[in-house]
């Protein structure tokens, strides 16, 4: 029984160590990808939301803050990021996506006389609508100029879906994103 228990404790503490090393991963040169959703409230309901979020191809790895209502994706490189696939497999686990947060998506801005403003991006591949705040709206805003750019997406079924820029910066800047 004592061995039982010890051995039990052990393999605990493995899953603890690994679990604090993937919480501290940051993949290379990838946007972080953040959903904020409601109804998370148990083990079971993060086991529910990470199985169908593996499902769609563009994720390859979750880390779920159950707590915080936040779960942050690890994009394959490569992959297309599609805000309304990610939108789909939160809904079909049973949960509402309120909000994705992107951070240090680089593409390039391109002006489109129906769309408006829209960043191409390559890292992780997609293409957002960027509504700028006001007078508050950050540089640099010129077609063909490469940025990284972060925001918040709250509709998904917009064709390309609208990034709320919270922070503009040429592509390569060092500064700090979201």
């Amino acid at each position: 029984m004592l061995r039982r228990l010890a051995s039990r404790a052990g393999r605990q503490a493995i899953w603890g160590l690994l679990a604090l090393g993937f919480a501290g991963w940051e993949p290379a040169g990838a946007a972080e990808v953040v959903l904020r959703v409601d109804g998370l409230a148990c083990p079971f309901c993060a086991f529910g939301i990470e199985k169908k979020l593996l499902e769609v191809p563009a994720v390859g790895a979750i880390d779920i803050r159950m707590d915080a209502g936040e779960v942050r994706l690890v994009l394959r490189e490569g992959q297309r990021l599609d805000v309304a696939t990610l939108a789909a497999a939160v809904d079909k686990a049973g949960f509402t996506l309120r909000r994705i947060r992107i951070r240090d998506a680089v593409g390039t801005l391109r002006l489109d006389d129906s769309e408006g403003l829209i960043l191409e991006c390559s890292d992780p591949p997609a293409r957002f609508r960027l509504r700028l705040s006001g007078e508050d709206a950050p540089a640099p805003t010129e077609p063909g100029r490469r940025v990284s750019a972060g925001g918040w997406v709250e509709r998904f079924d917009g064709n390309p879906p609208e990034l709320h820029v919270l922070s503009l910066r040429p592509a390569g800047d060092d500064g700090a994103g979201l």
